[in-house]
């Protein structure tokens, strides 16, 4: 964003002065990042279920693989 000013004095890009040329008033404007705001969640849920699904498979097999020493 540039702020343009035209007053008494001239005409002003962000403060800087503009020339005229021919009626036309232009400067450079050069692109810049903005910064990165934080705007909602960000959890990987496909990862969490992941984890979820291995930790349920080790359990239940667990528990089966204990049940089996058992009964020998």
């Amino acid at each position: 964003m540039v702020k343009i000013e035209i007053n008494d004095e001239g005409v002003f890009a962000d403060g800087i002065s503009l020339e005229e040329n021919n009626g036309v008033y232009s400067f450079v404007y050069y692109n810049s990042l903005l910064p990165v705001v934080q705007t909602g969640n960000e959890t990987n849920y496909a990862l969490l279920l992941g984890i979820a699904a291995v930790a349920t498979i080790g359990i239940i097999g667990g528990t089966i693989l204990l049940k089996k020493k058992e009964e020998k």
